[in-house]
């Protein structure tokens, strides 16, 4: 059975990626800034938006009170809201990367198993943006989409060779902003998001997360042999993470020791891990209003 990459990571930015086009795509909805005079469109593609969130302080959460007013939202927000939050959010994220290379978001993507069901997905989403990325300062939006083709060419070859199938048509994708947001707004750019252990750390986290709420679903929601498949995969990532995480982490203080400039380089800079399976195009400019 051909694996799944179960965890990917890329750093946007510009001149290929602009924020509102990406957030536009991203949630499938359209996005305007009133300040430029430009609005973004969502693009017809294979992936279909199901549900969608934004990850941020939760009101327990000391941090809450120093949100802004559009992103104190609560469980009562209605869908107008949260749009209207997540407009305003990456219209900040672009008035404040205005250099022509600036990076602005760190973009996850996830599949998902969609005998899970939707309301599964989504808890499992809420959970992971709140102890895997809000936790340490950043803003995530999130979606999850439902490819309907996906892997069903692989599939076919694994009825044939009497393999169990493996479901990847849904998926969790989400944004996070490149700078850390406290008191209101937002401040310099984390520069320890960067560190290359902390890819491994996520991705632990997220196997972990996935393989609970796979043991955790229903009985008859699947064929035996499809949970099976998901929770072997998860598994393998969960049982040589740690040794990686060692690893980079081992490089990263070489490298601060000056022990090899180019060993920094790869331990830092995002934009070469693993790709998504099907790569996002580059978006086309925003439109004038």
């Amino acid at each position: 059975m051909k694996p799944i990459n179960l965890f990917t990571v890329k750093v946007l930015g510009r001149p290929d990626y602009e924020p509102l086009d990406v957030a536009a795509r991203h949630s499938g909805q359209m996005m305007i800034d009133l300040v430029l005079k430009v609005e973004a469109h969502p693009e017809p593609g294979p992936w279909a938006v199901m549900a969608n969130g934004l990850g941020r302080p939760l009101k327990k959460d000391p941090r809450y009170k120093d949100l802004p007013p559009y992103l104190q939202l609560d469980r009562r927000s209605t869908a107008e809201m949260q749009r209207n939050a997540r407009n305003t959010l990456w219209a900040r994220v672009g008035w404040d990367e205005r250099r022509a290379d600036a990076q602005f978001a760190r973009s996850f993507s996830m599949p998902m198993p969609s005998f899970l069901g939707l309301e599964a997905q989504k808890t499992l989403a809420e959970a992971f943006c709140q102890s895997a990325l809000v936790e340490r300062g950043m803003l995530a939006d999130w979606s999850l989409s439902q490819h309907a083709g996906r892997h069903e060419q692989d599939n076919k070859q694994n009825a044939i060779w009497g393999r169990p199938a493996i479901d990847g048509a849904h998926a969790l994708k989400i944004l996070t902003t490149m700078r850390s947001f406290s008191r209101g707004k937002f401040g310099n750019k984390d520069r320890s998001w960067n560190d290359r252990s902390l890819f491994f750390v996520w991705r632990k986290q997220w196997c972990e997360m996935l393989s609970a709420a796979i043991e955790a679903a229903p009985a008859g929601s699947c064929a035996p042999s499809a949970k099976t498949a998901w929770q072997e995969q998860c598994a393998a990532y969960i049982a040589r993470d740690p040794s990686l995480i060692a690893e980079a982490e081992r490089l990263a203080m070489e490298a601060k020791k000056g022990e090899g400039a180019t060993v920094q380089e790869e331990a830092t800079d995002l934009s070469d891990w693993p790709r998504p399976p099907e790569e996002v195009p580059a978006p086309a400019r925003a439109r004038r209003l």
